[in-house]
């Protein structure tokens, strides 16, 4: 059985906690009152489980966060085109060239020329 906590509790938590929860999760663990060494253990393995589920709430978060370095407006600009899944399509592969560290997140010029080929191509 693995502990997975709230996300949302997890989440506050961290967001409040700041720069003092790996020393509040190591305080949890070492508050295990119990002698046996299963539950001391475990508290341990608690603490490491919760300390991995807000890093991935860390990298969700700042994933989340990264954008195509063009919206849709200036997109439906450039091909003078209406809205259309083409405009997220053209957006979801700049932002994974983004994620990927094949394009900067401000280089507005290259992702253009790079919408423009992904057009021409499709």
């Amino acid at each position: 059985h693995v502990y997975v906590p709230d996300v949302d509790a997890t989440y506050r938590l961290a967001l409040e906690a700041g720069e003092v929860l790996n020393d509040l999760v190591d305080l949890a663990a070492a508050d295990v009152t119990s002698g046996k060494v299963h539950k001391q253990r475990r508290a341990r393995e608690r603490g490491e489980q919760l300390r991995q589920h807000i890093a991935r709430l860390e990298e969700e978060q700042a994933l989340n966060e990264i954008q195509s370095p063009i919206d849709g407006n200036e997109l439906m600009v450039m091909f003078d085109r209406p809205p259309g899944r083409w405009i997220a399509d053209v957006k979801d592969h700049l932002r994974e060239m983004v994620i990927e560290g094949d394009l900067a997140p401000d280089d507005v010029d290259r992702a253009r020329e790079i919408a423009r080929e992904i057009l021409a191509e499709g």
